[in-house]
């Protein structure tokens, strides 16, 4: 029995002793239980923990921080197009066209030496994927192996070269590695690639005296690069 027919049958006159004892019980649990609740918000809002804000007031704040992340960007474009940009010299710019397509390896030691080992084997074929990050990755179990060889390193050192963000001090310990390791492989490369190297990192001594050697080698693919590249130096 509800609320409502509580009082159609006491408004009729028919609530019997054992009804008003159950209306009046209804009535205190309910006013028990509201006092109850305010007393629970009470301690709740004295501890800092009030109910969800509403619709009206979450959407202010919703404008408020878009508002404010908009100026944010505003202001970093306005930043980014009147800061100063770092000046590019012609021989740093010569030696990215120069990085824009990758080494391609031919058949030789990498791939003999792929064909045995699992890791050589992933890592090239994640070069050839240009997966950079993931080629080193493979390269440098090689290392930890213990079986590194020459033409390890000099692919360790073209991946840091062509990942997103090049590492060129890396790339270069790379290739001095591959030098200590059998200075018959890929010799003339690593030296081109190591001059590269040194233009981007604005050594222009080192980068002379590697290109030099790269002009003079009769074995260079990179001979006429070479020569424009130190007279490109020259001018600077």
């Amino acid at each position: 029995m509800n609320y409502r027919q509580y009082l159609e049958k006491h408004h009729n006159g028919a609530l019997s002793d054992a009804e008003w004892e159950q209306l009046a019980q209804n009535m205190m649990n309910a006013h028990f239980d509201q006092e109850k609740r305010a007393a629970w918000e009470r301690l709740l809002a004295i501890r800092g923990i009030t109910r969800t804000p509403p619709a009206a007031s979450r959407s202010f704040v919703f404008r408020y921080w878009s508002a404010a992340a908009a100026v944010l960007i505003a202001v970093a474009a306005v930043l980014w197009l009147f800061w100063p940009q770092p000046a590019i010299a012609p021989a740093q710019r010569l030696a990215l066209r120069h990085l824009e397509q990758p080494f391609g390896f031919s058949q030789g030691s990498i791939r003999g030496d792929a064909a045995t080992d699992i890791n050589r084997g992933r890592a090239l074929e994640a070069f050839d994927q240009r997966e950079y990050v993931n080629a080193a990755r493979y390269l440098r179990l090689v290392e930890a192996e213990g079986t590194a060889k020459a033409a390890d390193y000099f692919q360790l050192g073209l991946c840091l070269l062509y990942q997103p963000v090049p590492d060129y001090h890396g790339a270069l310990n790379a290739f001095a590695a591959a030098r200590r390791s059998d200075t018959s492989v890929y010799a003339d490369e690593t030296d081109w690639f190591s001059a590269l190297c040194y233009l981007m990192l604005g050594d222009k001594d080192q980068a002379a005296a590697v290109l030099q050697r790269v002009a003079e080698s009769p074995s260079s693919r990179n001979q006429q690069a070479a020569e424009e590249l130190l007279k490109t130096l020259e001018r600077q």
